[in-house]
């Protein structure tokens, strides 16, 4: 290469830098469509000059931006084509990143054995490099996808090992994370005891790191055991604490789970006008972010609290607008929770024959998950009660 090729290698390298630094920079003002143009330009030029490890950096950062901007497809597209950058630029751990990341959205898009593909080979690279980070990433992600499907044990193992990677790792915060996430499939298994000390755990170690997002995670979680163990005074001091924490530093879905549990209290102890309140802002809040667990899980109380009130009608409306959410996002627990909601009302509107149908899809959907009818781990108090009332 002659030194007028070098000199012009040179020049393009900087202009490439130059373009990300903009990119950088609009990303930190909030100016997203110049930072996707900035970092576009940056990609191509760093193509040009055989830096592929940085084109694949400004690549990343236009797939979190689509991210960001719910445009999940493009997102996909994205980081699928950072991880080729990567892989030309022999960089191993970016390209498992990048894998993580095709695997989010795929599960996010409830593509959950693509999900599970991408993590999968993303944790053939780590165990490779024997990166425990890494490692831990991907089993805490692994959990995720076996709850989703509604095999609990096999998130719970999944769990575990992300707490064991991340010890390895002295990654106390994302250990926080596993054990907050073990401690959720405790409480559904009603292992309350052993979910309430892993809460705990979580939530000594997001105060210690000043991590107040996890703070409010952990405090809504604690809630959660109280109110099915009926300790609602408890429960009801938890959720407050975490919904001023969570409207101080404007963590809007923290509010809105902190809602969601109060709504339920209210719900439990006959109060349905504030529970209908409370819920109601969740649901909006939820909606606003694009949350589709969250939507699903208020519309579901909101179905609730209308057939207490009387408005079965709306009731109905609003259990099958969380059932399809819940299909939606390939969320299996919340399915089989809804169908036997959906049934529910239909029992009380009077339509026998399709609540009894409705009514044994749930059963099996049960069976399924390789739970019985009458183990309630699937079920949430209010359903719980209902389905008593029932049988009985």
């Amino acid at each position: 290469m002659t030194t007028a090729d070098n000199e012009k290698k040179e020049k393009d390298r900087r202009q490439a830098e130059q373009r990300l630094q903009v990119g950088l920079e609009g990303y930190g003002s909030g100016k997203l469509d110049q930072a996707t143009e900035a970092f576009g330009d940056a990609e191509i030029r760093f193509r040009l000059v055989g830096d592929f490890k940085r084109a694949g950096d400004a690549r990343s950062m236009i797939a979190d931006i689509q991210r960001e901007n719910n445009q999940l497809e493009q997102a996909l597209n994205s980081y699928q084509r950072a991880r080729r950058h990567y892989q030309e630029a022999h960089s191993a751990l970016l390209e498992a990143a990048s894998m993580l990341s095709i695997g989010h959205i795929e599960r996010q898009m409830g593509h959950l054995d693509r999900a599970q593909d991408a993590y999968q080979a993303a944790q053939q690279i780590y165990r490779t490099h024997n990166h425990a980070q890494g490692l831990g990433n991907v089993a805490l992600a692994l959990g995720h996808v076996e709850l989703q499907r509604g095999n609990l044990r096999y998130a719970a193992e999944h769990y575990q090992d992300a707490i064991g990677y991340f010890k390895q790792a002295n990654d106390s915060l994302n250990e926080a994370d596993a054990s907050r996430s073990l401690a959720d499939i405790q409480r559904m298994a009603r292992q309350f005891a052993e979910a309430e000390r892993a809460y705990q755990r979580a939530l000594t170690i997001y105060q210690t790191h000043k991590d107040n997002f996890g703070t409010v995670d952990a405090e809504v979680g604690l809630a959660r055991i109280y109110i099915e163990q009926e300790r609602f005074d408890e429960a009801a001091n938890t959720l407050s604490e975490a919904l001023n924490l969570a409207s101080m530093i404007e963590y809007e879905l923290g509010q809105a789970d902190a809602n969601l549990g109060l709504a339920e209290i209210n719900f439990l102890q006959t109060h349905a006008d504030q529970a209908l309140t409370t819920a109601q802002s969740a649901l909006q809040v939820y909606t606003n972010q694009r949350h589709g667990l969250g939507a699903a899980n208020a519309s579901r109380m909101l179905a609730e609290i209308n057939l207490r009130r009387g408005q079965v009608s709306y009731a109905n409306f609003m259990m099958e607008r969380a059932l399809r959410t819940y299909q939606s996002i390939a969320f299996r627990l919340g399915q089989v929770e809804a169908t036997v909601g959906l049934g529910i009302i239909q029992y009380q509107r009077g339509l026998l024959d399709r609540a009894r149908h409705t009514l044994e899809d749930g059963r099996q959907q049960a069976h399924t998950l390789k739970n019985s009818w009458d183990n309630s781990i699937l079920l949430s108090t209010p359903i719980a009660m209902h389905i008593r009332v029932l049988k009985n």
